[in-house]
């Protein structure tokens, strides 16, 4: 299961937020959430990271 995990690891792990249960919920249900939708704490925190690219 996490077998592949490894190989994304340094692509995703400053991209990492927290999000409430309610949050995760819209983004499930949705098929486009937009950011807006999501709590003030979570909209704060995708924010932050920005926008980052994978490819060096």
């Amino acid at each position: 299961m996490y077998q592949g995990l490894h190989v994304i690891e340094k692509y995703v792990s400053g991209r990492r937020i927290s999000m409430t249960r309610q949050d995760v919920v819209t983004i499930l249900s949705c098929e486009n959430p937009f950011i807006y939708k999501l709590s003030p704490s979570t909209q704060d925190s995708v924010h932050t990271i920005g926008t980052v690219t994978a490819c060096p």
